[in-house]
């Protein structure tokens, strides 16, 4: 599936068909959502627009110095949101501090991960890819894995 992106409103229709084919699929482990793209490109205005889409009040910021953050879902396939930001991640090992292999286990888990391609070794065979491309000021979003 491949989508333009022109507006917050195009990432809010994608945000909402995508929770929607997610649901549909079960696993028992979590839902892993590898995302791709240069800084600017729409990742972390993604991720603010998936977590409003299943319900989340909170501010979504990303989460770039502290690396992940959880939000609490309710009525939806899963319990918790978690986003991650590996921007700032130069060894993949590093991933073991939070936990990230046992936080794959759970399928309560819906993980969002921005600069997927820095801890590769972690995404399961099962992952959702969402490229954004940005070019001149427009954007694409592929996503793939579904």
């Amino acid at each position: 599936m491949e989508k333009d992106i022109e507006a917050i409103l195009d990432l809010e229709l994608v945000a909402k068909q995508l929770a929607r084919e997610l649901a549909n699929q079960s696993s028992d482990k979590a839902m892993v959502l590898a995302l791709y793209g240069e800084l600017g490109a729409g990742k972390t205005t993604f991720m603010q627009t998936l977590a409003k889409e299943l319900g989340v009040v909170d501010t979504v910021n990303s989460p770039t110095f502290v690396v992940m953050k959880s939000y609490d879902l309710k009525d939806q396939p899963w319990q918790k949101l978690i986003h991650i930001d590996a921007y700032r991640i130069e060894d993949e090992d590093e991933m073991d501090v939070i936990k990230l292999p046992e936080i794959m286990q759970d399928p309560g888990n819906l993980i969002g991960i921005e600069w997927a391609d820095k801890v590769s070794k972690y995404l399961p065979e099962d992952v959702v890819n969402l490229h954004f491309n940005l070019d001149n000021r427009s954007r694409t979003l592929s996503i793939n894995g579904l």
